[in-house]
């Protein structure tokens, strides 16, 4: 192929793909004029989540949970702490 020609080609998909980028903007300054647009859009992503992740629930969830309170998350065993020697400067 001459180089006339291969230059023409690799300007053809410049342009082609200039014309997608000015397709995509226009979409964009759209959805961003259209609040709208804005909330189908993120109620269709939502509903898409939803079908790709959504399953049972895995645990069950009872009445009979006890109330842990403030001590059920601590440690029986007392623990003390102290500061290091500050090192000589």
């Amino acid at each position: 192929m001459r180089l006339r020609r291969l230059t023409g080609l690799e300007r053809h998909k410049i342009e082609e793909e200039l014309a997608e980028l000015r397709e995509k903007i226009a979409w964009y300054q759209k959805v961003l004029a259209d609040v709208g647009l804005v909330m189908q859009i993120i109620k269709d992503e939502l509903a898409e989540v939803r079908a790709k992740f959504a399953d049972k629930r895995r645990t069950a969830i009872t009445s009979a949970a006890k109330d842990l309170g403030r001590r059920g998350f601590l440690s029986p065993r007392k623990t003390w702490s102290s500061p290091s020697p500050r090192p000589a400067t």
